[in-house]
């Protein structure tokens, strides 16, 4: 049935001025009767035909094309046979499509994939391969809905065994429900089997002391009778290794432990069945809290700098642990038996990557303690800036508003030399790098600074003179346009260094050298000379293993510093590093007695007013929300500290060793004051009255926290968060409701499997008044979860029965007709097309006077043609007549 809508039906009062203009039209005295009407006449059908334009009217009529989307199931929890019947289904209802008729593929497990767009023709191979360890269904259905067309009728066909385990499957079942577009399913058998065994999981305590005795539970559910071997580990040895029967159910096993160590303690248990369906479920895990004292990492390049930190800790009978940077955990769980860390003169190039944002989620999420201790290897002037650590300190290290610090002068020297043309990584060689690495160097430069660039092989080439960087832009141009040369000559490129310098008045003078191969060793002595008479600095990074021996030593006599750079990717780093020693202000080595600021209890017992002289420091700038307890005589921050997330970091931007802290070193009170230093940042001991369990369901956690005070009396109205950090180290936040007395809860989806760090904090009016730490395993996909010994999920009917589909068995099925659907066209495009049509009619009628004889005479050609030719000949005899008698008058 054919049916017609308005979008603006108020428009059709416009209908009222039509009688008006038919009126008007007959009143016209300048037309004849006759012409008046048809005037009339057609000045109501134009103007009826714009009011029903403006009103917007649609026509709704019954669809004849159809559009159908087909949803695989291609996950795990589907065997091999069922996905192949799926693919066959699909194939058939294709080579039965009518014309007008369109079917789009849709592949899907974790996540869904168009393998074809809605159109016609046979189905070919199908190549989308999806994530199949998990099924989202609501994902599927979301998909279909959007590769659809809307001019068409709609239907969705769902070829699966229905067990979503992640998504929001309701959701999207209202979603097409709305829309009007049934989803037909075809149901798939579930992957079961009698002989599946499943591990289905491993309880154990979250939290436990030094000392005490406990149990772990391993629940193994079987589908039928079976032996098997069951193993349960811990990280130091074997607790429970025998062999079982397994009788069909569930099937739970107990081993008793003692913790010794504090620190998370992680357990393992594996079933070894003589039958099995798969074994991608056959394990599972758990984490033990583990209290004991607290445990320090301290970390150092060389060991020596540490050495006043670690006396101080083992007098105060801390348990601290010394390591090299490559030593430091990389991961969240690796951090996680430590309470804090001590970053000790650190370089960040000997920090990686993924170190660095292990320990900012070890401050932000786990709520663990950061402390970064100063020297000429730290904060700006380590190369910390725009890192992960920096985010976690209470300090900025750049240096803003010295408005008294003197100008700069930079020479950075490159070597072209044929061996820069080498690749450290895929399409990029040495020399890319060292260009990278002046232009990051040139954008640390104030506008008063000056800089230079010489390239060099078997002779000095000037890239950029000695000049402010005032266009970056052009800057980078030139510096990125240096190519590779031929040999190598570093005297020349020294000596080209030299000659820019001397050509500026700036009060600090340095160059920076980079080469990677060798030259002449002789020859310097000059060189050196002339540099001391100008006051310049000489700094060389030599990259690879095959550099010149001499060029430490020539380092060394130019009053810079040597960077044996073995990955030439440190370059850029390394270069930024010294550019911000050279700049001044990172590294201020000046004897200053310390200021107090803010009140600090890591500054308890020490009488502020009276602090013993330092005799350097890192600059810094302080974080906005930052607490700065001690600040230098240049107004930087010497002692600042603050909350990051859930934990807490310190920067102590002056040494702990007989160098800058030489007095402090040296005192009485030095062991407290780093004792109080680090530990002002250590996590909250967990509350005894907050009692947190973890279950995970599929892809599911489920937190559920119990809080009481001491008397055991529930606590209610708190602020309850949880933060989970997973094992790609990003962290997300669940909040906990309130859903009883004392009864706190919240769930989220885990992304993937593996070991998750969970830190539950309770707060009340903004403040922590409890926490909870645990570690929570998921060992396989949700997909695995399963016994898989119950048929296709009733949650696939439920979808089929909410959106009007049906249960199909039969291809040719997928493309009856969808009742109900109709398909609206806007049909005011065709009236104002009629009203352009009609309006020169109604012209026509009012500005031409044609007679029956005149239409008939139109109708022949000839006549009209020769009328025309006899008026043209009378009007000319006519005009030579008048023209006669005109010259006879004169």
């Amino acid at each position: 049935m054919i049916g017609i809508s308005l979008d603006r039906p108020e428009m059709l009062l416009g209908l009222l001025l039509v009688p008006l203009a038919v009126w008007l039209a007959l009143r016209s005295d300048r037309l004849g009767p006759h012409r008046r009407k048809w005037s009339a006449a057609l000045r109501a059908v134009v103007l009826t035909v714009l009011v029903l334009a403006l009103a917007g009217p649609r026509v709704e009529a019954p669809s004849e094309s159809l559009a159908v989307a087909f949803l695989l199931d291609a996950s795990d929890s589907v065997p091999p046979e069922e996905v192949a019947r799926s693919q066959d289904f699909v194939r058939q209802a294709l080579g039965d499509l009518s014309a007008g008729d369109r079917a789009a593929v849709i592949v899907f497990g974790a996540r869904p994939l168009v393998e074809r767009v809605a159109s016609a023709g046979p189905l070919e191979t199908i190549r989308s391969v999806s994530e199949p360890g998990r099924t989202d269904v609501g994902a599927a259905v979301r998909l279909g809905l959007a590769v659809l067309p809307a001019d068409s009728a709609r239907r969705l066909v769902l070829l699966s065994d229905g067990r979503s385990n992640t998504g929001d499957l309701e959701r999207q079942t209202d979603l097409a429900a709305a829309s009007g577009v049934p989803v037909d399913i075809v149901p798939l058998a579930a992957a079961a089997s009698s002989e599946e065994v499943t591990m289905r999981s491993l309880e154990a305590p979250t939290n436990a002391r030094v000392g005490a005795r406990y149990e772990l539970q391993a629940t193994v559910h079987a589908g039928s009778e079976v032996g098997a071997k069951l193993q349960i580990f811990s990280d130091r040895e074997v607790l429970l290794d025998e062999r079982v029967v397994l009788v069909p159910g569930d099937n739970r096993f107990k081993v008793a432990v003692t913790a010794t160590e504090p620190g998370f303690e992680r357990y393992r248990a594996v079933v070894s069945p003589d039958r099995d369906g798969r074994s991608e479920n056959n394990e599972a895990g758990a984490y033990t809290l583990v209290a004991g004292s607290p445990k320090v990492l301290v970390v150092a390049s060389e060991a020596r700098r540490a050495d006043a930190v670690m006396r101080a800790l083992e007098t105060a009978e801390r348990r601290a642990v010394r390591v090299t940077p490559s030593a430091v955990p990389d991961t969240l769980l690796g951090l996680s038996g430590y309470d804090a860390v001590v970053l000790v003169d650190v370089p960040a190039r000997d920090l990686s990557r993924s170190t660095m944002l292990a320990l900012e989620a070890f401050v932000r999420d786990l709520g663990h303690g950061l402390v970064m201790v100063g020297g000429e290897d730290s904060f700006g002037a380590g190369g910390y800036r725009h890192t992960p650590i920096e985010r976690a300190l209470p300090v900025d290290m750049e240096v803003r508003d010295k408005e008294n610090r003197p100008d700069v002068a930079i020479a950075f020297v490159l070597d072209r030399s044929g061996s820069m043309a080498e690749s450290s990584r895929p399409g990029v060689n040495k020399l890319d790098l060292a260009k990278e690495a002046v232009m990051q160097a040139g954008m640390l430069l104030r506008a008063e600074d000056s800089a230079a660039v010489v390239a060099f092989d078997d002779r000095a080439y000037q890239v950029w003179p000695m000049s402010l960087v005032d266009d970056p832009r052009g800057f980078e141009e030139t510096v990125s346009g240096i190519g590779v040369g031929g040999g190598t000559n570093i005297q020349s490129g020294v000596a080209a260094g030299i000659a820019e310098l001397a050509e500026t008045e700036a009060p600090i003078k340095h160059m920076i050298l980079l080469s990677d191969g060798w030259s002449d060793e002789g020859g310097y002595d000059e060189l050196l000379g002339r540099m001391d008479d100008l006051g310049v600095t000489l700094s060389i990074v030599a990259v690879g293993e095959g550099s010149a021996p001499f060029l430490k030593e020539l380092a060394e006599q130019g009053g810079g510093r040597y960077y044996p750079v073995v990955d030439p990717a440190d370059v850029p780093q390394v270069f930024v590093e010294d550019t911000m020693t050279a700049l001044g202000t990172y590294v201020v080595e000046e004897r200053f007695q310390p200021a107090p600021g803010a009140a600090s209890e890591i500054l308890a017992g020490m009488d502020t007013a009276s602090l013993r002289p330092l005799d350097g420091y890192n600059g810094t700038t302080a974080k906005q929300s930052a607490r700065v307890a001690l600040w230098s005589h240049l107004d930087d921050p010497v002692l600042a500290q603050w909350q990051y997330g859930l934990g807490r970091s310190v920067a102590w931007t002056s040494d702990l060793k007989p160098q800058w802290a030489s007095e402090w070193v040296a005192a009485a009170d030095f062991a407290p004051f780093v004792v109080q230093l680090i530990d002002w940042t250590l996590p909250a001991p967990d509350d005894e009255g907050l009692s947190v369990a973890v279950r995970t369901e599929g892809g599911t956690v489920h937190i559920t926290l119990h809080a009481a005070d001491e008397d055991g009396t529930s606590v209610d109205f708190l602020q309850v968060d949880a933060s989970l950090s997973g094992p790609d180290g990003e962290g997300v936040v669940v909040p906990l409701e309130q859903t009883a007395v004392g009864v706190y809860e919240g769930s989220a989806e885990l992304a993937a499997e593996g070991t998750y760090l969970v830190r539950v904090v309770a707060r009340e009016g903004g403040e922590i008044v409890g926490a909870r730490t645990l570690g929570l395993v998921m060992p396989y996909g949700a997909e695995y979860a399963d016994p898989a010994d119950r048929p296709t999920d009733p949650r696939l009917y439920a979808l089929a029965t909410a959106t009007g589909g049906r249960v199909i068995s039969e291809p040719r099925s997928s493309f009856d007709a969808v009742s109900g659907f109709t398909r609206t066209t806007s049909a005011w495009p065709w009236l104002m097309l009629l009203a352009v049509l009609v309006f020169p009619f109604d012209v026509g009628v009012r500005r031409l006077k044609l007679t029956l004889s005149d239409v008939s005479a139109a109708a022949r050609g000839s006549h009209v043609a020769e009328v025309l030719e006899a008026d043209e000949g009378d009007t000319l005899s006519r005009l030579r007549k008048a023209k006669e008698r005109a010259r006879k008058n004169r």
